[in-house]
Order: C-alpha cells, then sequence, then structure tokens
C-alpha cells in the first residue's frame, strides 16, 4: 500500500504503465476521469483533497481504453491494489463513469462508495449496484445532464442525486465549495454505514436535508 500525497505514481497493468497522480489526506479515492492527458488535469479536486486523498488515474494513454470494460476494471483492480489494503472510494467523471459502473457492478467488494459525476448509464446490471452511490450533474451539460443523472439515480437503488443549477461538466471548478462539500459529506456517511439517500425518486419535491 503507497500512497504518498504529492506525488506521481506508476502502476502496471498487463504491461501497460497507468500514471496516478496523488493529491491529498484521508480515505483513498480514485478518480477516473473521461481519458488521459488534460482531461486528468482538469480533474483535480483541491477542496475535496483536504479530506480524501485523491488518486487521478490516467487511464492507459488512449481514450478508447475508457469505454473497454474488462481493461477499465483491471486498471482500477490494479490501482486499488496498489493504494489500499481493503475497499476504497471510486469516482468516475464523464466517460470514466461508465468504467467506474463496471468496476462497482463486478468488483462490489472494493468499492467503499460510488460517485458518478457528469456521466451517463452504461454497465448492465445497475440494479445489482450495492455500494453508496451518489450521481452528480450540471444542469448546463448538454451531454450528462440532469436527464442522464436521472437515468441513473433510478437505476441504482439507494442512490443520492444533486444537481448543480449553475454549472456544466465541471462543478467541481463551478461551484467548488458546495461540490467539496457534497463529496466529502458523502464519504463520511458511507464509510461510517450512515447513507441513505437523501434525494427523492421523480417527481417529488427535492429533499433539502441541511447537509444535502
Amino acid at each position: 500500500m503507497m500512497r504518498r500525497t504529492g506525488s506521481t505514481q506508476i502502476v502496471w497493468f498487463a504491461g501497460q504503465e497507468l500514471r496516478c497522480h496523488v493529491r491529498g489526506n484521508g480515505p483513498i479515492c480514485i478518480a477516473h476521469p473521461s481519458g488521459p492527458g488534460r482531461q486528468v488535469d482538469s480533474l483535480r479536486m483541491p477542496l475535496v483533497e483536504r479530506e480524501l486523498t485523491m488518486v487521478y488515474l490516467d487511464p492507459s494513454g488512449k481514450a478508447d481504453a475508457v469505454r473497454d470494460s474488462v481493461m477499465s476494471i483491471g486498471h482500477l483492480d490494479a490501482v486499488a491494489d496498489h493504494f489500499a489494503d481493503g475497499s476504497v472510494f471510486v469516482l468516475g467523471h464523464g466517460s470514466g463513469g461508465y468504467a467506474a459502473q463496471d468496476f462497482a457492478v463486478r468488483r462490489p467488494s472494493r468499492v467503499k462508495g460510488l460517485i458518478l459525476y457528469a456521466t451517463a448509464a452504461s454497465a448492465d446490471l445497475l440494479q445489482s449496484i450495492t455500494a453508496p452511490t451518489m450521481v452528480l450533474s450540471g444542469a448546463k451539460d448538454d451531454e450528462f445532464g440532469p436527464a442522464a443523472a436521472e437515468r441513473l439515480h433510478s437505476a441504482i437503488p439507494g442512490s443520492g442525486m444533486a444537481v448543480f443549477e449553475e454549472s456544466g461538466r465541471y462543478a467541481h471548478q463551478d461551484e467548488a465549495d458546495r461540490f467539496a462539500h457534497l463529496v466529502v459529506e458523502f464519504s463520511r456517511r458511507a464509510a461510517t454505514g450512515m447513507w441513505n439517500s437523501p434525494s427523492p425518486r421523480p417527481g417529488k419535491t427535492r429533499n433539502r436535508d441541511p447537509w444535502w
């Protein structure tokens, strides 16, 4: 188990070099971006890093690898093994959300909590996800907006959902304080077994739980 914060560490999987940028303190959260390179840099979450050790995965240098279910599960397995002895939080953004869903379906014991951020339903058997799950979406995101988030939320039992009204694809930048608050509070509740979905099913008024 290695987690030197402020470092970039190499994890090997099937002969592939996975670069992992480690920032922050606290429980491990693996962040899977939409693709390699600049998309990894744009996913940095400095406020979240105050409470979580964020491991930003650079997925193999090939954008199409993010959509390869077997490859993505292998990547996340290898990174989780490298940085933690047990389960970890997993955050998937954009196409990286597909990898996160697949991992939660196929490796339920490895996922302490699942954060599906600006993404859409991809994996089969979403109803089989047992990890505490939070779905986040920007109201101004034309591709992965509230409609896509609602489909995920409806498919995953016990999930919560929050919409950032002033944001597009990058709510962690546009509404950084609220984003960090939700992610950190979710991680605390999931880690202590106190998570329950604070948002209603379709057709009901949004819950105004003080932390949400």
